[in-house]
């Protein structure tokens, strides 16, 4: 995490421009948020054909020294900017048989310990949105649910998985204008 913050350090100071020295800090400001507002904007362009989903944006600001290519570094990034970020391509990117690392950081990253499965979930799905793939969903509640025991030992092993899955396609079917009641 230190890291994070000596990097964009550094990266501040190697773009500065020479300037007056009374604007010389908004200046350095500017083009650190500029390179990360680039990332973003690339992370969440959706590309046709594009499985993985935001990795461009994250290449991007690994390439510029922004971001340490680490599980770990990408998923904070991902957690601690959910907002500003398109959440399906979140979704996508942690779903990605090659993020699998990043998934398990960015799991581990929710604070659920003693709360419900409603609300420990909740909590989960407010920074991505879940693929449509079910495979996909499967994976990540997979994780989440592994991550959900073990900061919750006293809970029911058994059930949590299946609950967990049940809530999302209970949601989904109930949030999905194609889904007719019977």
């Amino acid at each position: 995490m230190q890291d994070i913050q000596q990097k964009s350090e550094d990266f501040v100071r190697s773009h500065t421009l020479a300037v007056s020295p009374e604007n010389k800090l908004s200046r350095k400001l500017t083009n650190y948020q500029l390179a990360l507002r680039e990332g973003k904007r690339r992370f969440n362009a959706q590309r046709t054909g594009q499985e993985e989903g935001g990795s461009e944006g994250i290449r991007y600001l690994i390439n510029l020294g922004l971001l340490n290519d680490t599980s770990e570094d990408i998923a904070v990034f991902l957690f601690q900017n959910s907002a500003s970020l398109n959440k399906e391509q979140i979704g996508k990117y942690l779903s990605h048989h090659k993020s699998r690392g990043v998934m398990l950081h960015f799991v581990g990253l929710h604070e659920i310990k003693d709360c419900s499965l409603l609300e420990a979930l909740r909590q989960f799905v407010q920074h991505l949105t879940l693929p449509k793939e079910p495979h996909k969903v499967y994976n990540l509640m997979e994780q989440f649910e592994l991550y959900f025991n073990r900061v919750n030992p006293k809970r029911s092993k058994d059930t949590s998985m299946g609950m967990a899955f049940s809530l999302v396609m209970l949601s989904n079917n109930l949030h999905n204008p194609k889904f007719k009641e019977k």
